[in-house]
């Protein structure tokens, strides 16, 4: 099964996907700090699916910041 990298952007604050063969050097690039804010976009790690992605992002009370609908919608934008 096919893994991405999940980096979530730091001026929107969705998610995009990058290829889990994307070389080193491009995923490094990721979290430089922008020079316009200050801040860097994170890699929030490598997911196969939403529900694993899901998981990752809900905490111990239950509770996640994302709706499911939007996190299908983030694998199914690069499945298109």
């Amino acid at each position: 099964m096919k893994k991405y990298w999940v980096i979530e952007d730091h001026l929107g604050g969705g998610f995009h996907l990058m290829s889990e063969d994307i070389p080193e050097e491009e995923l490094r690039e990721v979290e430089v700090y922008c020079e316009m804010c200050g801040d860097h976009d994170s890699i929030i790690g490598q997911f196969s699916n939403w529900k694993q992605l899901k998981r990752q992002m809900t905490d111990d009370e239950g509770w996640c910041p994302y709706s499911d609908e939007y996190l299908q919608s983030v694998f199914e934008e690069d499945n298109q």
